[in-house]
């Protein structure tokens, strides 16, 4: 899966006709999201608020779930969520921690 870099931060999909609302999100996933789907360790894929320190912001997210999340590091870099996928920004849970409102 082929990997660009837009203010140097690693993205996959250079453009995106998706607004950042949910449902356009929910339709690029349906679309894209196979791309996320098939990286090691996702098990899972849905929208969202970006939780950042532990707080959830405002800003709208791809949330991937994973079952074992773990340091970028100790992952190849084509095995990583990257930042932003097709321009929208990604945030990566671990599906254990994942609970209902």
């Amino acid at each position: 899966m082929p990997s660009e870099s837009i203010d140097g931060v690693p993205c996959r999909g250079v453009t995106s006709p998706y607004p950042d609302d949910f449902a356009s999100l929910a339709s690029m996933i349906a679309e894209h999201g196979d791309e996320l789907r098939s990286l090691p360790n996702v098990v899972g894929i849905g929208v969202g608020y970006k939780v950042t320190g532990g707080v959830e912001t405002h800003r709208r997210c791809i949330t991937v779930f994973v079952a074992r999340k773990v340091p970028a590091s100790a992952l190849d870099m084509d095995d990583r969520v990257p930042p932003r996928f097709h321009l929208h920004l990604t945030d990566v849970i671990e599906a254990s921690a994942a609970r209902a409102p």
